[in-house]
């Protein structure tokens, strides 16, 4: 019969050596991680005591916050101030209208309760101070949408940076006025429309009066 012949003192030579390379490779890993906790040791004496305060932190949150907010408003009057000069170099033609400012006679700014709104008012005020021009009104329609007053009077008149000469309150809304505008109607000019709507009435005869006066 055949035989086979193993040998066994080789092959447990071999596992030996194998395991002393793997245990030799553990040990060398071992003290390069002793070294570097030891070195992290020494960073963290030299650190220091660190405290952590929950309000500091919140504090300094809310400061955060604050100089991003105060950035995007910065921006936005930059933008603004570019937007005024811009207009300003370009022969000081108004954007709405399209008319050279120094031949136009009057000027009815019309404006509501919105702050998109406001903001353009604003620039469009601050290009008329900038060019040395007054011969405008403001008027605030607040009638387009009764339930967009989310600023006062005195806000806008702050925000925009200047008065307010008219006002169309939002008693003035009226839930067909498209179609009115449809059918060609001119409720103005209504024989009921002063009885219906004495406010409005009274601020649309001021507006006519002083315009004509203007032009005297």
């Amino acid at each position: 019969p055949l035989g086979y012949y193993r040998d066994t003192d080789k092959t447990l030579k071999v596992d030996v050596t194998t395991l002393q390379a793997s245990i030799d490779a553990l040990v060398d890993a071992g003290k390069r991680k002793n070294s570097e906790v030891t070195i992290i040791e020494e960073q963290i004496k030299e650190i220091g005591e660190v405290s952590y305060s929950e309000e500091d932190y919140k504090k300094m949150k809310s400061e955060n916050e604050r100089l991003i907010n105060d950035m995007a408003e910065t921006r936005m009057k930059i933008n603004n101030l570019k937007s005024t000069n811009k207009a300003l170099e370009s022969a000081e033609i108004c954007p709405t209208c399209h008319r050279k400012l120094d031949n136009v006679d009057n000027v009815l700014f019309i404006m509501n309760n919105d702050l998109l709104n406001i903001k353009n008012m604003r620039s469009m005020i601050n290009i008329f101070k900038v060019a040395g021009k007054t011969n405008y009104k403001v008027l605030l329609n607040e009638s387009t949408n009764p339930y967009k007053n989310y600023y006062s009077l005195y806000d806008i008149k702050k925000m925009i940076g200047t008065g307010v000469d008219y006002n169309l309150t939002s008693k003035f809304f009226m839930k067909n006025y498209d179609s009115l505008v449809f059918d060609g109607s001119i409720i103005t000019l209504d024989k009921k429309f002063s009885k219906y709507y004495p406010k409005a009435n009274k601020v649309f005869m001021s507006i006519y009066n002083d315009m004509e006066e203007n032009n005297e």
